[in-house]
C-alpha cells in the first residue's frame, strides 16, 4: 500500500521587514544580528489552485477590507483580487501600491474553494511561485504554535524538500476568519 501523497504549490508573499522590536541587547544576542527574511514560503493546497496568471489591469473595490486589492477582468469573468501577504498577517495591506499595472503586473494564484457553502474563486496575488512540492502526508508536521506571523488556527502545518519549508496555510479559513 503506497502513502498518500499531497501536492502544495509554493508561493512567497512580501514580508514587514521594519523592526517592531526596539534594538537593544537581550541576553547574549543582540537584535542588530538577527535576520529577518523578506519572503515566507506558504503552501496552497494545488488542488484548489486552478491556474497562474498574470494580471496587468484591476479596478479598486470601494470599501473593502484592507487585504482586498481590488477586481480583474479574467478573461470575461470579473476576479476579486486578494494581498495574500496582508490577508495572513505577513506584512501591512499596500493598498494601490500592490494594485497590477502594465509597469508591474502581479502574479496571482487563482483559488477556487467554498466561502459560506458557496463556490468562490479569488485571484491570490503572491511575490512568486516557485515549486509544487509531493510530500507523504504522513510527513507534514505539525503547525508551529508560535514563532511564526501565520496566525496558528490558518495553519495546517509544516512541509519539509530539503532544506526548505512551507507553512502550509488553509485559505478558506483565512478568508472565513478575515471578514
Amino acid at each position: 500500500m503506497s502513502a498518500r501523497i499531497s501536492n502544495w504549490l509554493c508561493v512567497t508573499v512580501a514580508r514587514d521587514t521594519s523592526p517592531t522590536v526596539p534594538r537593544e541587547s537581550v541576553g547574549t544576542v543582540s537584535h542588530d544580528s538577527i535576520q529577518t527574511l523578506p519572503h515566507d514560503t506558504l503552501g496552497l493546497a494545488a488542488k484548489r489552485v486552478r491556474e497562474i496568471a498574470v494580471i496587468e489591469e484591476a479596478t479598486r473595490t470601494p470599501g473593502a477590507p484592507p487585504w482586498v486589492i481590488g477586481a480583474a477582468n479574467l478573461r470575461g469573468s470579473i476576479l476579486p483580487l486578494v494581498d495574500l501577504g496582508a490577508l495572513l498577517g505577513i506584512s501591512a495591506p499596500r493598498g494601490v501600491a500592490a494594485m497590477p499595472s502594465s509597469h508591474a503586473p502581479a502574479i496571482v494564484a487563482i483559488w477556487e474553494g467554498e466561502l459560506d457553502g458557496l463556490p468562490s474563486t479569488v485571484g491570490l496575488v503572491v511575490e512568486s511561485v516557485s515549486d509544487l512540492l509531493e510530500v507523504p502526508e504522513a510527513e507534514i508536521e505539525r503547525a508551529p504554535e508560535f514563532g511564526t506571523d501565520v496566525p496558528a488556527e490558518i495553519l495546517l502545518g509544516l512541509a519539509r524538500s530539503g532544506d526548505h519549508f512551507a507553512l502550509l496555510v488553509d485559505i478558506e479559513r483565512a478568508l472565513r476568519r478575515s471578514r
